[in-house]
């Protein structure tokens, strides 16, 4: 009888063990999705921070006709909620800003009361449209994709080095009345002209 009963527990401990190896394999399985998961989600937010602390620099380095400036992101989403709602009431130069959170659905009309439009990644190739719909409203255009500047944006962030970067379209700033200083030019990455 001794004998039966240590023949079945052998079997038993090794499909114990074996089950216990594939919970804990399943376990950290799990943890290294969520902190990757965890990771991803932190390096879009610091993302939209640095991008949000970008455009209330620039803002300083363009001439602007008047003393209210609203900035309209275009295409939002919780991180960029976050990035700009941190940005300061007004400029330095005491221009009061407004932030106004648009979906990438919503009507066109409403761009038109913005000094600013920030469209993200999430209005992906409809960028030509918007920018063609807002042109002659002496509009700044910020965004974020491969043909933003092709298409007649203005500033567009780009990641280089692991580093977030701006390009500078002058010729629709120029279209569009826009002056900026030579400072900022500097320090962008690239600034086309010429690029109809």
């Amino acid at each position: 009888m001794n004998k039966i009963s240590t023949t079945l527990k052998k079997p038993l401990n090794n499909l114990f063990i074996h089950l216990f190896s594939l919970i804990k394999l399943t376990l950290i399985s799990l943890l290294f999705t969520a902190s990757v998961a965890a990771v991803a989600q932190d390096k879009n937010n610091s993302e939209a921070k640095i991008k949000a602390a970008l455009i209330y620099n620039i803002l300083h380095f363009i001439e602007w006709p008047s003393n209210d400036l609203t900035i309209c992101v275009y295409g939002t989403d919780d991180n960029y909620i976050s990035s700009f709602d941190v940005m300061p009431a007004s400029t330095k130069t005491a221009k009061s800003l407004e932030i106004q959170y648009l979906e990438a659905n919503d009507k066109l009309d409403d761009l038109k009361n913005c000094q600013v439009i920030y469209l993200t990644n999430k209005v992906g190739s409809n960028s030509r449209e918007i920018l063609s719909y807002i042109k002659s409203n002496h509009i700044l255009t910020f965004g974020e994709s491969n043909n933003f500047i092709k298409n007649g944006g203005m500033v567009n962030f780009i990641i280089k080095d692991s580093k977030v970067k701006f390009e500078i379209n002058m010729d629709a700033l120029e279209q569009e009345n826009l002056k900026v200083s030579a400072q900022v030019l500097r320090i962008a990455d690239k600034v086309y002209r010429d690029e109809r």
